[in-house]
């Protein structure tokens, strides 16, 4: 059953909310969580907890754990913002161990498979917010700066505001008639050129 249908049926939301959030996913081309997420019609804790369940694996909430360095250094920064993933420590003291991993999808192998090549040990996938693993990986100094979403702009816009720092441009877009460019005969060109006018 997919996950929609679920909420339906366990009337946390109604068919005709379901059908918006299947309408904003198709038109963001994004996956069921976001659009719900973006939705409003559930808490991230509760899309967090529905989606793991249903990829059956276990979540985290990164917002509320502090992760130390050392545990952040058991596999290469490089790794880390590749893959945009952090791990959360070993279950047991062994070497061979269970690695966990936080990351936003669970579900892709090849990045479990490169996580567990260069770590060394089996990994176990941990599901966490997207923007919770970019906010721990920056809180590291893993990445830099913090994620801008896409800026839409209105196609009757005219007005761009600009802003660094604390300084505002403004600027006028001016939608101007370029005049068509004047052509002329190439022996025009030449006598042109001969005469010292071009």
């Amino acid at each position: 059953m997919k996950l929609g249908e679920q909420l339906v049926l366990e009337r946390r939301i109604t068919p005709t909310q379901l059908q918006s959030v299947l309408a904003y996913q198709k038109r963001w081309s994004c996956k069921f969580g976001e659009a719900l997420l973006a939705s409003n019609l559930l808490s991230s804790r509760d899309v967090l907890s529905l989606v793991a369940r249903k990829l059956g694996v276990p979540y985290v909430e990164l917002d509320v754990l502090r992760i130390p360095e050392h545990t952040v250094g058991m596999l290469p920064s490089q790794l880390l913002a590749r893959h945009a993933v952090i791990p959360l420590g070993t279950r047991g003291s062994t070497a061979r161990a269970p690695m966990m991993v936080a990351m936003s999808e669970p579900q892709n192998l090849r990045a479990v498979d490169d996580i567990s090549f260069a770590a060394g040990r089996p990994i176990m996938p941990v599901l966490a917010m997207p923007q919770d693993i970019q906010t721990a990986l920056r809180r590291h100094g893993i990445i830099l700066g913090r994620p801008f979403d896409p800026l839409e702009l209105p196609e009757d816009a005219e007005d761009l505001v600009i802003t660094r720092g604390v300084e505002v441009e403004f600027l006028q877009v001016q939608s101007a008639t370029v005049p068509a460019p004047q052509t002329r005969d190439p022996l025009d060109w030449t006598v042109a050129i001969a005469q010292g006018q071009a």
